[in-house]
């Protein structure tokens, strides 16, 4: 789980069979004390928040010029988890789906 890779380039957050929300939480606040709650509360894509995680090696795709309004607006964090009960503390703070594989409904 890399979270400043998934941060800084949109991906999606996948915890495997991580079980620790404290553990997601602690590797955000090493890059900025702020960072998860900006990003659950969409206010990192407010007021060019998100300019702060950009770093000159990321190459053109993240100048601030691509970040558009209309795209920023659909902004979302996506946790994945193969477990079956995950972390009570992450259920709480997110919006927990069940995926199940086609024929095992």
């Amino acid at each position: 789980m890399n979270i400043p890779i998934c941060v800084r380039h949109c991906h999606s957050l996948d915890m495997m069979d991580v079980d620790g929300w404290s553990s997601v939480e602690e590797q955000f606040a090493a890059i900025e004390s702020t960072l998860l709650d900006d990003v659950l509360s969409k206010e990192i894509v407010r007021n060019g928040r998100y300019e702060s995680l950009i770093m000159e090696e990321d190459g053109d795709a993240y100048k601030p010029v691509h970040f558009v309004p209309s795209r920023m607006e659909f902004f979302c964090l996506y946790v994945v988890t193969t477990l079956r009960y995950p972390d009570p503390e992450l259920c709480e703070r997110l919006l927990p789906i069940e995926v199940m594989p086609s024929g095992m409904c």
